[in-house]
């Protein structure tokens, strides 16, 4: 398709999937707990809720996390449309942001996920108390996780290419 190019949408992608760990794993490091919403329910109740300085950790991540989701997005979209011009621009807009999103998703559930927490099992990235509970272990709740990526991916790129239309086009 005129504009798509898998290789600025492959650097893009793994310039989100770098950004985003680097940032989720500093988050970790520095608290594990700041990640509470994102563990298996079984882990989850065992914990106490964040208190006041952990949701202050956890808006800075998210703010972080977005501002580099959104940058990669902003600039990829930007880049596109210089290469393309308007030429089918809902179609490879939607498209190049999905597949940007996706190589994210993928890279979280291979890397973070799996090598990372369920192959090489650093223990500062794990929650003193219950480091040792199976559920981290559990690949399927990562993989329906990446099965929710799929979906919420499809969601934000309509969204992107929405926006985009609106914005180009307006």
């Amino acid at each position: 398709m005129n504009g798509l190019s898998i290789q600025q949408i492959l650097l893009d992608g793994i310039i989100l999937s770098v950004g985003v760990s680097i940032i989720l794993l500093t988050a970790m490091v520095i608290n594990p707990r700041i990640m509470r919403g994102d563990y298996p329910p079984q882990i989850k109740e065992k914990l106490a809720p964040l208190n006041s300085k952990e949701k202050r950790q956890l808006l800075v991540t998210g703010l972080l996390f977005y501002g580099v989701v959104i940058g990669v997005i902003f600039y990829s979209t930007r880049s596109l449309i210089a290469r393309n011009g308007q030429e089918n621009l809902f179609l490879v807009t939607f498209l190049n942001t999905y597949l940007i999103f996706e190589i994210g998703n993928l890279f979280d559930l291979l890397v973070l996920d799996y090598l990372i927490l369920m192959v090489l099992k650093p223990r500062f990235l794990f929650i003193p108390g219950v480091e040792g509970m199976e559920q981290y272990n559990t690949f399927q709740f990562h993989f329906t996780g990446f099965l929710k990526g799929l979906l919420i991916g499809a969601v934000l790129s309509l969204i992107v290419a929405i926006v985009t239309i609106i914005v180009v086009r307006g």
